[in-house]
C-alpha cells in the first residue's frame, strides 16, 4: 500500500520529468491561433453559407454586426465566448428565432439583413481627433462621475433619470 509521502514523491518526479521533457515549461498545448486580419474579415460575405465551424473572421464580423445593433457582444475579438453567446441569443429573441446562442444559418441571414456596410473601414486619425478635448485627469470614481454626467444630461434635457 502506497503512503501519502510515496505518492507525493512520485508526483514530484512526474512533474520534474514533464519539465525536463518540455524545455522547462508546463503548459497545455493549444493549437495554433487562427490568424485574424482585415483581409480575412473582408472575405466573409453574408451570401455564403455559414461554415460548420465558424472561423474567427466570421465570428468577428458577427460581433461587429451585433454591436451595430446595440447588442453588445463584449470585446470584439473574433473569439467565441459567453458574452457573444448571450448577444446572439438576445438577437435571436429580438427576431423571433429559437434563442440558443449559436450562430446558425438562419441567425446569420437575419444578422446580415441588418446592414450591407463592411465590418471594417480604413480611417485616418485627424488633427482634430488628436486635439481632444480630453479630461486632464481621470477621476478616482469614474463610474460615479459617469452616472453623475448621465443624470446631468437627463436633467438638462428634461428626461427622467434612470438608475
Amino acid at each position: 500500500m502506497m503512503t501519502s509521502r510515496t505518492l507525493h514523491v512520485f508526483g514530484v518526479a512526474a512533474l520534474s520529468l514533464a519539465l525536463v521533457g518540455s524545455g522547462g515549461s508546463v503548459h497545455a498545448r493549444r493549437g495554433p491561433s487562427e490568424p485574424l486580419s482585415a483581409a480575412a474579415i473582408d472575405q466573409v460575405t453574408c451570401s455564403e453559407a455559414t461554415p460548420r465551424r465558424m472561423t474567427r473572421a466570421a465570428t468577428f464580423k458577427a460581433e461587429v454586426l451585433l454591436d451595430r445593433l446595440d447588442i453588445s457582444p463584449g470585446i470584439i475579438d473574433g473569439k467565441p465566448g459567453e458574452n457573444v453567446g448571450k448577444a446572439i441569443a438576445a438577437f435571436q429573441r429580438s427576431r423571433g428565432l429559437a434563442a440558443n446562442g449559436k450562430l446558425d444559418r438562419t441567425t446569420w441571414d437575419k444578422l446580415c439583413e441588418s446592414t450591407n456596410a463592411p465590418a471594417l473601414i480604413a480611417y485616418t486619425i485627424t488633427d482634430d481627433d488628436v486635439r481632444g478635448p480630453f479630461v486632464p485627469e481621470i477621476p478616482r470614481d469614474l463610474e460615479g462621475s459617469v452616472t453623475g454626467a448621465r443624470q446631468s444630461f437627463w436633467r438638462k434635457n428634461s428626461i427622467p433619470a434612470r438608475s
